[in-house]
């Protein structure tokens, strides 16, 4: 049995870490719309910029800006594509 290294290991919490806030934000942000009223069509909730923009027709009709919650979206689909791009590669090279 081979050992893991600890820099593996932090990648691996890195990679499940961004993989789960993604989706446990995507989630939440679309729970959250359901409950102001914002009708969504279901098949494209998952589809990036989706919720996003809805949330951006929401906040136009309501005279709220956008800006924070877009930027945090943005940033964790960023998170997540990064860790998809630089630890998947390497996690897939170890494997026996």
């Amino acid at each position: 049995m081979r050992s893991v290294s600890l820099t593996t290991w932090v990648l691996l919490i890195w990679f499940a870490a961004a993989i789960l806030a993604e989706v446990v934000g995507l989630l939440a942000f679309a729970i959250s719309l359901r409950r102001r009223g914002v009708a969504l069509v279901f098949g494209l909730v998952g589809i990036p910029g989706y919720l996003e923009y809805r949330y951006a027709q929401w906040c136009a009709s309501n005279g709220q800006s956008s800006r924070r919650v877009i930027a945090l979206r943005l940033l964790l689909l960023v998170n997540m594509l990064l860790a998809i791009v630089l630890v998947f590669p390497i996690l897939s090279a170890t494997s026996p």
